[in-house]
């Protein structure tokens, strides 16, 4: 899968976008809304012409997002704007290999939940055409993802994340960079905004901010255990590579441990659980697949699935294929068989040496070894 995609591909996303908006006589102006609910500083008409038929204004739209590497997300915000498109939702799985969480479970359980478009779908974009996916495991991994929200702002969805203990959970540092940057008599205010929410497999639960909310433990200056933060050229003004004391992570403590919630409906004992860190953890293997476990455009919780390309010059990070939104940074990155590997980080829209926009992610094994680096290991087995 490849982030910048070639002309049939544009041309099935062309014409899904004109059958779910071109029919009302306000076309345009409902897919510019549906655009600025998700990139404010985005506007339709700065790419097209007013007075252009709309198919010719959507092509314009699509070439524009396509060579500045944004189509991902403008096919996300589409997807969310009109949930009941099933083209959207097709040209997600065939152009964009992305599915939602729920679908994937039903495939790997076998349910009849899914058409057989679908299921063929999922089985040619799934690693090992799913055959590789078991079900109770890739039931732990969706349970332990959270959507992250600051509850004062409007829209509040900012990242994703994952619980790595009871009451720990792992995600960007500039996902939380407004609470580390906040003068000390601001950053407990700020991180009493935090919202982490679980169990966002369903379309209205996102939508709603329902699911299982906890907020970050406030017993201390700031819920933030150890962090490290963005660098090089994924901050404004940087350059080069970031180095391998930037590693774009922050720990967090909850107010509650939800790692130990019980599971409504499952077998005595069992709990919600937790990706559990250790001492020698897998690392991305070039030109193997890899799935991100996510909450793009503050929606339902979504695999996107792609190819390791290798690491960055300063092997601080891992570039891959898997085509990543707004909301998704703080995602887990699982290879094939379910193994937790890395923390996806961002979208790189590549140099002249390197044309291919492609996303990165921080290896999991490095931020273990900068959390023992200081003296944070409670997490950690063994």
């Amino acid at each position: 899968m490849k982030l910048r995609l070639s002309g049939p591909d544009l041309r099935k996303i062309s014409d899904a976008i004109i059958n779910t908006y071109g029919g009302s006589p306000n076309a345009l102006a409902l897919l510019n809304l549906a655009v600025t609910s998700y990139f404010p500083n985005r506007t339709v008409y700065t790419y097209i012409t007013v007075a252009s038929p709309f198919a010719l204004q959507v092509a314009d739209l699509l070439v524009a997002a396509n060579g500045q590497g944004w189509l991902p997300g403008l096919i996300g915000a589409l997807q969310q704007d009109q949930p009941d498109s099933e083209e959207l939702q097709d040209v997600l799985r065939d152009s964009l290999s992305t599915a939602s969480a729920r679908q994937v479970q039903d495939f790997v359980a076998g349910s009849g939940n899914l058409t057989a478009k679908v299921q063929a779908e999922l089985q040619r974009i799934l690693p090992g055409k799913g055959t590789t996916l078991n079900l109770q495991a890739l039931n732990r991994r969706i349970r332990s993802i959270c959507r992250i929200d600051y509850a004062d702002l409007n829209p509040p969805g900012v990242g994703t994340g994952f619980l790595v203990g009871p009451d720990l959970v792992l995600t960007n540092w500039h996902v939380v960079e407004r609470v580390e940057r906040a003068p000390a008599a601001a950053k407990r205010r700020l991180a009493g905004e935090l919202r982490f929410r679980f169990d966002l497999i369903e379309r209205a639960a996102a939508e709603d901010a329902g699911g299982r909310a906890s907020s970050a433990n406030l017993t201390n200056e700031s819920p933030v255990l150890r962090s490290s933060p963005a660098g090089g050229i994924e901050i404004p003004g940087g350059q080069g590579e970031p180095g391998m004391n930037e590693l774009d992570y922050a720990l967090i403590r909850l107010a509650e441990k939800v790692g130990n919630d019980p599971l409504p409906g499952a077998m005595p004992g069992e709990i919600r659980g937790h990706i559990q860190l250790c001492d020698s953890m897998p690392r991305p293997v070039t030109d193997d697949a890899l799935m991100v476990l996510q909450h793009p455009m503050r929606g339902e919780l979504q695999f996107a699935i792609g190819t390791v390309l290798g690491p960055n010059q300063t092997g601080s990070r891992t570039q891959h294929t898997a085509a990543t939104q707004p909301g998704s940074s703080g995602s887990l990155v699982l290879d094939a068989y379910l193994a937790p590997t890395a923390l996806h980080n961002g979208t790189r829209f590549g140099t002249k040496q390197e044309q291919q926009s492609y996303n990165t992610a921080v290896p999991l094994s490095h931020i273990v070894s900068d959390l023992k680096n200081g003296g944070i290991t409670e997490m950690l087995q063994g």
